[in-house]
């Protein structure tokens, strides 16, 4: 058996010191992608108008400005029947929770990737936790 290159033997020393900070950092990765996506979900609520200059999530709520000038376009409108109105209250609505729809959409996503970067972090924590025993007892001078 070959003894190991400096650089082997720093890579083990790092991932000694590291393996735990990685797992402990999946779970933190995880919880928080968990608590987003609980979040996004209970922003779907119709009787909460959206609001993004108050979401701490500004960048994703900002998204929905996308669907404002639907929304102005459609409000300059003047209904003359009775139909008309109705019609238009529902197209007000309809555009509304589309908008809502899609944001709930992407919010789920960006909790998906941190829940699975999490995820990934766990394990590589968890597996280099498993394998540097071995590794130790491969080492050249121990019994």
């Amino acid at each position: 058996m070959t003894a190991l290159t400096k650089s082997e033997e720093k890579l083990l020393r790092h991932m000694e010191a590291r393996h735990i900070l990685a797992a402990l950092f999946g779970v933190l990765l995880l919880c928080s992608g968990g608590t987003y996506g609980i979040w996004a979900t209970q922003q779907l609520k119709p009787s909460v108008a959206p609001d993004p200059a108050g979401a701490f999530d500004r960048p994703i709520a900002r998204l929905a400005t996308v669907f404002e000038h639907e929304q102005a376009r459609l409000r300059a409108v003047h209904p003359a029947t009775t139909l008309e109105k109705q019609l238009h209250e529902r197209l007000l609505e309809q555009t509304d929770s589309l908008m809502r729809w899609i944001l709930l959409v992407l919010r789920l996503l960006v909790s998906a990737m941190l829940m699975t970067a999490g995820a990934v972090n766990m394990a590589v924590g968890l597996t280099y936790r498993q394998l540097l025993p071995i590794i130790r007892k491969l080492r050249p001078g121990n019994p």
